[in-house]
């Protein structure tokens, strides 16, 4: 990708971001390292880092039903065939009135990542090495 127009970065980094863990959801934001969140990953087996992946609304365009369960079984059975460890997660607007599911994978080689993530048709990923902040990682 050559250059992000700035509405569109500051919608992804501008996020809420969140992963589903034993006690409940925990959010995370691009830009803050949270040692709290990093511990509970580890609990899930994460050691080094973990990325957050959707595959709705490829290309930033709305093409997707949020309610499309297929679109999301999609992406879980891609996940599992390449047996990587994952967690259900979900980003969404401050306001609320836009919201994504997807996953938190843990421990994936981040070039395997982001070739999923361009196979899906998605224009950036969330990477966040444990103890470091989360950063967008444009395709």
């Amino acid at each position: 990708m050559t250059e992000v127009p700035a509405a569109l970065h500051a919608a992804y980094a501008g996020a809420r971001y969140a992963v589903q863990l034993d006690d409940g959801w925990r959010e995370f934001r691009v830009g803050k390292a949270d040692a709290t969140l990093d511990n509970a990953l580890r609990r899930f087996g994460c050691r080094q880092h973990w990325h957050y992946l959707t595959p709705f609304n490829p290309g930033s365009i709305a093409a997707c039903p949020l309610g499309d369960g297929a679109v999301l079984d999609h992406c879980a059975a891609r996940i599992r065939a390449r047996d990587w460890p994952h967690l259900p997660a979900y980003s969404e607007n401050d306001d609320g009135d836009w919201h994504e599911p997807g996953f938190v994978v843990l421990d994936v080689a981040p070039l395997e990542v982001e070739a999923c993530a361009r196979d899906l048709g998605q224009l950036a990923i969330v990477h966040a090495a444990l103890g470091a902040a989360p950063t967008l990682v444009w395709l």
